[in-house]
């Protein structure tokens, strides 16, 4: 997969990335391609929007569509699976000291779902949860 891009107003399309791309998001000052590779390979990449070298910003446990980038850095989620008991994490990655820092941990039967979401201000962080389904056996006995 390549990411593309092509003028609102319509026009030819510009291939951007090189080396694989898939999920992507524009640096708030529109100077850089922030994007994953896929999510068998873990890790965050910029390009410049005009063309260019790509780099590796993050090599952590970011891939798919779970992150968020945002004006000082990127939001994203970590699962840990123990059968039915699931562990998320919400951290977030400052682009400039490349500090990481957990803002929240949940634990539960959940299934986090791909997609995050962060407000502008960065006061919010919208992600999805489902609880994991649930059956029960029951015997009735005499039935006909």
């Amino acid at each position: 997969s390549q990411i593309w891009k092509i003028p609102a107003e319509g026009g030819a399309a510009a291939q951007v990335t090189r080396g694989g791309g898939e999920y992507a998001a524009e640096s708030w000052d529109g100077s850089y391609l922030y994007y994953t590779k896929s999510f068998l390979r873990a890790g965050i990449w910029r390009v410049p929007v005009e063309g260019g070298a790509e780099t590796e910003v993050f090599s952590g446990p970011i891939g798919g569509k779970n992150w968020a980038l945002s004006t000082s850095g990127v939001y994203y989620f970590t699962r840990t699976v123990r059968g039915r008991l699931r562990e998320y994490a919400i951290l977030h990655l400052d682009l400039e000291s490349g500090r990481v820092t957990e803002l929240s941990r949940k634990e539960g039967p959940i299934e986090f779902q791909s997609g995050l979401a962060v407000s502008r201000d960065e006061q919010w962080i919208l992600h999805r949860e489902n609880p994991l389904p649930t059956s029960e056996l029951m015997l009735v006995e005499n039935f006909r």
